[in-house]
């Protein structure tokens, strides 16, 4: 299990980091969409301790779903094998992929999501359909948070689409609980069409969520 050690300084940096990324945002995102917080830099180790689904397959050590920083508390993460395909006699697809975080703060901290968005690619022909649905949320609580893209044909090329989180899903003061992250792509097809939607990828370029993490100290009314 590799574990991944982040800063985390509030959603809105998020925004300064992702520039010039794969999740480079596009011009009609303003720093509205992802809160800010006022709390400093603070150290979060990050690791995936369990994966399994139809578009993620189960290895024992969760090597297919992959973390990586893209710094001021975001990560991402890639799926290698994520595509939802309906073409020829399947008329439609689903896969899907759950991977639980386990993400420690200091002593005295908890965290939160500030921020999900997801990227991928899709080819959706005139009349077909494709989906992509991300939810996240923490062990025992009942809080969710969710962003959906959804793609009409015809189209064909990139989708970026980015959620406000702000409430959803916190981790209790004083307790240990893990960060869920369901991401499933659906693809449906006219008759004689095609739709494949993607969130495959090997570097993050054609494919992945990203999620940010806000920390605040914890006080006795917690």
């Amino acid at each position: 299990m590799r574990k991944l050690s982040i800063l985390a300084t509030g959603g809105a940096a998020v925004l300064t980091a992702l520039a010039g990324t794969a999740f480079a945002v596009p011009a009609q995102a303003d720093e509205q969409r992802i809160p800010s917080t006022t709390t400093a830099a603070v150290p979060i180790d990050v690791s995936v301790v369990a994966a399994g689904g139809t578009g993620c397959k189960k290895s024992e050590d969760n090597n297919n779903v992959e973390v990586t920083s893209v710094g001021n508390g975001a990560v991402l993460l890639t799926y290698p094998t994520m595509t939802a395909k309906a073409t020829g006699a399947k008329q439609s697809d689903y896969k899907n992929c759950v991977a639980s975080l386990a993400i420690d703060v200091p002593e005295g901290y908890t965290w939160s999501l500030a921020a999900l968005a997801v990227k991928g690619r899709a080819h959706v022909d005139d009349g077909s359909l494709g989906r992509v649905n991300v939810t996240a949320n923490v062990s025992g609580a009942t809080g969710e948070a969710t962003v959906v893209s959804e793609l009409e044909g015809p189209y064909s090329g990139p989708f970026v689409e980015f959620g406000n989180t702000e409430g959803d899903a916190e981790q209790p003061c004083g307790q240990k609980q893990l960060l869920n992250i369901n991401a499933a792509a659906i693809a449906a097809k006219r008759s004689g069409g095609f739709s494949t939607v993607q969130l495959r990828s090997a570097n993050a370029e054609d494919g992945s969520v990203l999620i940010s993490l806000t920390t605040r100290e914890c006080n006795p009314q917690d």
